[in-house]
């Protein structure tokens, strides 16, 4: 790619169409046009239902049909950008995505999403560490202990999930201590999510208190220097 192709790309980059419905961003276009699935009948029905998709076509059917999903996958955005982020680019591309439409997303989406990947509680940890940090610790604890208790009934003697465990890091840094690079200046925020939630997530919590004064003590740096 050379120079005279960069306008192009600013103009595309400005131009982009995002599909909403009922007042949250569309995982693509007709996705609101599918089938809601009765969640609460499934769970009854079944001691698990992380693999929906496994589950539909034994009974002859297809989870493409339903407005479900096995993992985050609109809530990622909220994984690889902040709100502050987010909210720029949607405004770049001429969409008002404000707090209230991001958390209405999210939460649109976790009602469907039957977590079938080990990289779903990572992701979801992340995102609600940053938006609703009270409700982020069940995810934080399930990536944590994904092999260890072996999640997903039986895979972890088949291999462990590497991308979940090194997630997992970048979930304690930006998640838990609020630790964030941005542009060429590193960020460190008090977290409302390191608020202490039992004994047992204490000395995790204040070994992150630590790792952020350590950081944030060292004397800094300038972008020329």
């Amino acid at each position: 790619m050379d120079g005279g192709e960069l306008p192009t790309w600013e103009e595309v980059s400005r131009r982009l169409r995002v599909p909403f419905h009922q007042g949250v961003i569309s995982q693509f276009e007709g996705y609101g046009d599918l089938t809601e699935l009765d969640w609460d009948a499934y769970r009854t029905r079944y001691p698990g239902i992380r693999r929906l998709d496994r589950i539909l076509e034994a009974e002859g059917d297809s989870v493409n049909r339903y407005q479900a999903s096995k993992q985050a996958d609109v809530p990622m955005l909220g994984h690889l950008f902040s709100a502050a982020e987010l909210r720029s680019l949607f405004d770049r591309l001429g969409y008002d995505v404000d707090d209230e439409v991001w958390n209405r997303t999210v939460d649109y989406y976790l009602r469907r999403t039957s977590h079938g990947s080990t990289l779903s509680g990572l992701v979801h940890g992340l995102v609600l560490a940053r938006a609703r940090r009270a409700e982020a610790w069940s995810y934080v604890h399930e990536a944590l202990e994904a092999d260890i208790a072996d999640i997903q009934g039986g895979t972890t003697g088949e291999g462990i999930h590497l991308g979940a465990m090194a997630g997992t890091l970048d979930l304690v840094q930006r998640g838990l201590t609020g630790l964030e690079t941005m542009r060429s200046n590193s960020s460190c925020r008090r977290h409302a999510g390191r608020r202490r939630t039992s004994s047992r997530a204490r000395p995790r919590t204040q070994a992150a208190v630590t790792l952020v004064y350590a950081l944030s003590s060292r004397p800094g740096r300038s972008a020329s220097g």
